[in-house]
């Protein structure tokens, strides 16, 4: 069965896609950017297969927040067009003609850019469909073969965290696509990765158990108090244990101040891919770590076929993880409340997206959490929200484009975005920030 058989996509949106299938055929350099997140890992992956599969000769290449002084550095050279995934909406003023972007974000500027997006024809690209879904439908759109891309597209929309809340249109035909015609098992388990159910505990920080999350000493008390070996995969264990674990961490969450809706996420419907050997939430974890440490290429060359790079990517991220547990500590000791926001700092910008995620999501719900970053004369900046803030009137993706003002770029989703703004102005920037959202709480 193939993917459009399936998907209920409205015209216009699958007008774009054809154009932007039209654009690729009539280049043959192309220089392809995306974004360093996931999202933007998992959408460089199935552009750089379904381009190389084409014949075309690419040259690919990541960043973070796209300024205008990127798009000249990336626009120059030997090459008939370029590709923007997973940024580009915002900047389509400052883009060549000769460019397609393949986009979700909800700033969209005017240009002779090709942009495909989701929010030019009603929908949400923060919920209904991510850069990686984007890309996912325009590479099956070029040829049907690129329909093999799925474990990544899945990755993507699961590292956006597209997925809370239930799936939206786009994203959700995807998955159900997925799970009824390519040979994946889904699974409802603890959202934890590890080889054993020891290490599961201790490296998770998404889901976050606060009181656990790299305690070694705390998680062996628990199984011991549960009767649980501790060296046994969650795979392996009895579904009797795994309930008693599920239920007495979900207890402690919520008698530890977690939303009950976070609570209740930590157990998911994991997709299971058997050509890999593991899931898709694995690995859309494996991609956010390749790319916060600066390994972008190395995911894209796994979804290249080349598989014995599974083994470092499973080293990058428990290196990761292990210092992201380390990090959080120290963020938590670094905490300044400004009016309706929290702010904190951390040592590198490896790190400021996921720790602004885990204080969102599982200390200060209630509030705007802001991490920041300083690295030589730029602070990068994360911000975060719960979505009952969006329903008052909170827009990130808005406030973090006040770095404009400031001499900086930023951008993104109501409830996820960033910045990175030079040092000297970051002060100005977040008294800007704090007055915006003062007035909008």
């Amino acid at each position: 069965m193939s993917l459009f058989s399936t998907l209920s996509i409205p015209e216009p949106f699958l007008n774009s896609l054809d154009d932007a299938v039209e654009f690729v055929k009539r280049h043959k350099r192309i220089r392809v950017v995306a974004h360093h997140d996931a999202d933007g890992i998992a959408s460089a992956t199935i552009l750089t297969r379904a381009l190389i599969r084409e014949g075309k000769k690419i040259h690919l290449s990541f960043t973070g927040n796209l300024t205008e002084e990127d798009v000249e550095r990336f626009s120059s050279g030997r090459y008939d067009a370029m590709i923007l995934a997973d940024i580009g909406s915002s900047l389509l003023n400052a883009l060549p003609e000769e460019t397609l972007v393949l986009d979700h974000h909800g700033r969209i500027a005017e240009g002779e850019a090709l942009l495909v997006n989701p929010h030019l024809h009603g929908m949400d690209g923060g919920r209904d469909a991510c850069a990686s879904a984007v890309c996912f439908l325009f590479a099956s759109r070029l040829n049907g073969i690129n329909e093999d891309s799925y474990p990544f597209a899945l990755a993507g929309i699961l590292g956006d965290k597209q997925d809370l809340g239930g799936y939206g249109p786009i994203n959700g035909a995807i998955v159900r696509w997925v799970s009824e015609t390519r040979d994946v098992k889904v699974v409802t388990e603890l959202d934890v990765d590890g080889e054993s159910i020891f290490e599961a505990l201790h490296l998770s920080t998404d889901p976050y158990f606060p009181g656990y999350s790299g305690d070694s000493n705390a998680i062996n008390e628990l199984l011991d108090k549960l009767g649980i070996e501790g060296d046994k995969a969650q795979s392996e264990l009895e579904m009797e244990d795994m309930r008693r674990l599920i239920s007495y961490l979900a207890v402690d969450m919520v008698e530890r101040g977690v939303p009950p809706d976070v609570v209740k996420g930590i157990v998911k419907d994991r997709i299971h891919i058997a050509d890999m050997g593991i899931t898709a939430n694995h690995l859309s974890r494996l991609l956010d770590a390749a790319g916060r440490t600066g390994h972008h290429s190395l995911p894209v060359s796994f979804g290249l076929g080349n598989s014995w790079h599974l083994e470092s990517l499973e080293s990058i991220w428990k290196t990761y993880q292990n210092e992201l547990l380390h990090i959080l500590a120290v963020a938590e000791r670094s905490k300044v409340d400004r009016g309706p926001l929290s702010l904190f700092t951390v040592p590198s910008r490896r790190f400021t997206s996921n720790v602004a995620t885990i204080l969102s999501l599982y200390y200060i719900p209630e509030r705007v959490v802001i991490v920041y970053a300083r690295e030589d004369d730029v602070c990068h900046v994360s911000a975060r929200c719960r979505p009952f803030m969006c329903e008052r009137g909170i827009d990130l993706g808005e406030l973090m484009a006040l770095a404009e003002e400031f001499g900086g770029a930023g951008g993104g989703h109501r409830m996820a975005a960033g910045a990175r703004v030079p040092a000297g102005r970051f002060d100005d920037f977040m008294h800007a920030v704090e007055e915006r959202l003062g007035s909008t709480v």
